[in-house]
């Protein structure tokens, strides 16, 4: 009987742990756009003068803008590129409200507008994609070319323990016991090279993890995420579009890139041999030069 009381209390003294609050100050010498519900923290890099079009390089789920910090050094000597961290992510603050992926691309709409930018070329990864083609979808005349990396596009890519925590309780429980373990297992797991897996990365996740509130919100994100909506529009996003995909892939295996290049109109695909879910990580040049040829073709 104590068992079964203390797992009916569980969802009420766990839902009670995962607060919101303003992330705490770290050492940090980015930029922080202020908008009405969170503080997005931002990097603004290369010449701000450069004929070439910017880049604006959105992250996935639980992760931060460190994801590109191999590949933006190749991509970022001639053109200007813009990354941020997600509201409920990395540094940005966590609030208690929409996660929806309309509301992120608000946040990034909103980041655009404050640097001046009227277009740029959207690189993505993983659930990052679903907030790139929502950009598209939404806001088309702010992009010109899409670069989609390992996305999560579909709803039957979606994780079991995702899938699990969209009911009320059951997700606080879920998260609030379970969540860092998903990370421990699967930041290995999304690698093919796991001598790649070093201490500097594992220190980021588990800082990120520990940031106020940043179970809450990576909770409401995975319950604002409507997959099957989503893919109704992908068919008419008109920008011409580059699918790359780590071949070895487990996270989301290259069967949804290949779905998602013939799903879109002007889609085509390069898959990077030995790389997982993080090409721009353990193939940087492959990746760069993949990226930096595609974005630099003539229309």
């Amino acid at each position: 009987m104590r068992l079964i009381h203390g797992l009916a209390l569980a969802p009420i003294v766990l839902a009670g742990c995962l607060k919101y609050q303003q992330v705490q100050s770290l050492a940090d010498d980015r930029s922080y756009l202020q908008l009405v519900a969170a503080d997005v923290r931002y990097a603004d890099t290369g010449p701000l003068d450069s004929e070439q079009m910017p880049v604006l390089f959105v992250h996935g789920f639980g992760a931060s803008l460190e994801t590109w910090e191999l590949v933006s050094p190749l991509l970022c000597e001639t053109r200007r590129c813009i990354s941020l961290d997600l509201p409920g992510f990395g540094l940005s603050s966590k609030y208690e409200g929409d996660y929806s992926p309309e509301d992120m691309v608000f946040s990034i709409v909103a980041l655009l507008d404050h640097l001046e930018v009227p277009q740029v070329d959207l690189v993505a990864h993983s659930y990052g994609c679903s907030v790139a083609l929502a950009v598209a979808t939404r806001h088309p005349s702010r992009v010109r070319r899409l670069v989609i990396s390992d996305g999560f596009a579909y709803s039957d890519q979606m994780p079991w323990f995702f899938a699990w925590s969209r009911p009320r309780l059951l997700g606080e429980v879920l998260f609030g016991l379970f969540y860092d373990q998903q990370l421990d297992w699967r930041i290995p797991l999304s690698f093919y090279n796991r001598d790649l897996v070093n201490h500097q990365m594992v220190v980021r996740a588990d800082e990120a993890l520990r940031q106020r509130g940043a179970r809450a919100s990576a909770l409401a994100v995975v319950r604002g995420l409507d997959l099957d909506q989503a893919e109704q529009y992908y068919g008419a996003i008109p920008h011409k579009t580059l699918v790359v995909w780590g071949r070895e892939d487990t996270v989301t295996p290259v069967r949804y890139g290949e779905r998602l290049s013939q799903h879109l109109s002007r889609a085509t695909m390069e898959i990077v041999p030995f790389a997982g879910h993080f090409p721009m990580v353990e193939a940087p040049g492959r990746y760069a030069t993949l990226v930096g040829d595609f974005l630099g073709e003539v229309p």
